[in-house]
């Protein structure tokens, strides 16, 4: 059975002062968008290009994350990317996008991990 987590926001504030978050796989993160979950639940959009760990940590302190998303896509322009069905607004320019394989298998668990790294291997 998975238990549910349940964090304050001086426990994560805690967390990502101590911490670097390793964008070192992303070519150019000033590309890419980054939206995070916050503790108080709506899903925030950055308002500003990420260059560093640094930066996106700073935006961290106003809401503080239970989960980070950068796109898998890079953009010419990531901020204030249009929604799928927003037709009034002309297409973002799309420079490239990373191919990822997304398994994972619930409940989340180290087991579960183990689960998924063996079904990706037999993707080969």
């Amino acid at each position: 059975m998975s238990r549910i987590l349940n964090w304050s926001e001086d426990e994560l504030s805690s967390y990502y002062e101590d911490r670097e978050i390793d964008l070192s796989w992303i070519n150019k993160s000033s590309r890419h968008q980054f939206r995070w979950k916050s503790l108080k639940g709506p899903w925030i959009t950055s308002d500003r290009r990420i260059s560093s760990s640094k930066k996106l940590i700073e935006l961290f302190s106003k809401s503080m994350p239970t989960d980070v998303y950068v796109s898998t896509s890079s953009w010419l322009d990531p901020i204030n990317l249009p929604r799928i069905k927003d037709t009034k607004r002309p297409s973002p320019i799309l420079l490239d996008h990373l191919v990822v394989f997304d398994i994972d298998i619930r409940p989340f668990c180290l087991t579960r991990l183990e689960e998924a790294r063996k079904a990706t291997l037999n993707l080969r």
